[in-house]
């Protein structure tokens, strides 16, 4: 089964925001294109990851380790694609 990348990027938005809502505007989608996409990535761990408290959300004990697990390394590759950003490169041909 294909790791679900973009799940993970938006999860990883509502865990750090704490907020479907907010991860939504972070990520410029709908607030239910994040529910789907965590659903999703919920379905292929087989567990919960989070849970809506009133206006916002909270980790369960398996999104809390899921998080501290990706965190580091999609802040990396967020902070890689940023930086490679208008990079200039002369592809040469042979």
């Amino acid at each position: 089964m294909q790791v679900p990348f973009r799940a993970i990027g938006v999860f990883h938005a509502a865990a750090r925001t704490g907020s479907i809502s907010r991860a939504a505007d972070e990520l410029g989608v709908t607030p239910s294109a994040v529910s789907q996409q965590i659903q999703s990535l919920e379905f292929h761990l087989g567990t919960a990851l989070m849970v809506k408290m009133g206006r916002g959300v909270t980790l369960t004990e398996a999104g809390e380790r899921f998080f501290e697990m990706i965190a580091e390394a999609v802040e990396r590759i967020s902070d890689s694609a940023n930086r490679i950003r208008g990079y200039r490169s002369v592809a040469t041909l042979t």
